[in-house]
């Protein structure tokens, strides 16, 4: 089977050893400085970024699929939707990797300012506008009849999502690094039960020296940050998060081992479509 990834970052592995000389893996390590997904869309190549790997797609050769990846590190969910919609390459199914609808200094000065006033009315607009992408994704999968996986990676998938999904897109990870957590260690099942969903958890490129947060409620800076230290120590003196192993020692990426994981329930998940 022919798979599509598309997303941000997220969708390469990062700790990658300057001297992989295997043939077989270096297809899977090509780069080319300055390369921009809008080249690789006109001319159909298949190139990462400068310091990835694409060990998805590695792992997946392995199992007898054939993986391309069009993700672009930095990518809001916006321009990965975006991307997923105006590829010209084809492919059996896709895997989608979901993240943050606001990554730049610019995303968050276009915020209205009645989101930005409220906690509850900024949490309401990111799972709306969260959805209304995944919208998109359903009139894809409905068009091209083509199932696509999601992933809830950079940023947590709504629980709102998951009655709104048309039959040929379906849920991989809601969250993926929490439940990774949870599958190799249940005695973690209901520790984050009482927290809403981490939206910012990797967001570690928020601009906080941007002036615009200053008439923002306080209460919304204090949860970006609460996401962020979910993964990321950045309070001094912070114990290192339950969920930064998944990560080690990149600290903002999934790594090999997490990979793996996916690659697992995607295979699975794969073979019981067939059935």
């Amino acid at each position: 089977m022919k798979i599509g990834f598309f997303g941000d970052s997220w969708t390469y592995h990062w700790d990658t050893p300057s001297y992989i000389s295997n043939s077989s893996l270096q297809q899977y390590k090509t780069s080319r400085e300055g390369y921009s997904i809008k080249d690789r869309h006109e001319h159909h190549e298949y190139v990462t970024p400068e310091g990835a790997i694409f060990l998805y797609g590695a792992l997946l050769s392995q199992t007898g699929h054939e993986a391309k990846c069009y993700g672009y590190p930095g990518n809001c969910l916006v321009e990965t939707v975006n991307d997923l919609l105006t590829v010209k390459e084809e492919f059996d199914c896709y895997v989608v990797m979901v993240s943050n609808m606001f990554r730049t200094e610019e995303d968050f000065a276009n915020l209205p300012a009645n989101v930005t006033s409220d906690l509850k009315s900024f949490i309401t607009y990111i799972e709306s506008e969260q959805l209304r992408q995944i919208w998109r994704i359903n009139r894809f999968a409905e068009e091209n009849k083509k199932d696509v996986f999601l992933v809830g990676g950079h940023c947590p998938l709504s629980p709102l999502i998951a009655q709104q999904l048309h039959r040929n897109v379906h849920i991989l990870y809601e969250d993926y690094l929490k439940e990774v957590l949870i599958e190799r260690e249940p005695e973690y099942d209901g520790y984050f039960a009482e927290q809403s969903p981490n939206y910012f958890r990797l967001s570690t490129e928020v601009p906080f020296s941007w002036k615009g947060f200053e008439s923002w409620d306080q209460k919304i800076i204090a949860k970006i940050i609460h996401d962020i230290e979910q993964v990321t120590p950045i309070t001094p003196g912070q114990k290192t998060p339950l969920l930064f192993k998944l990560v080690y020692p990149d600290g903002g990426h999934p790594n090999g081992s997490t990979s793996i994981a996916l690659v697992e329930k995607l295979q699975y998940l794969l073979e019981n479509l067939k059935k």
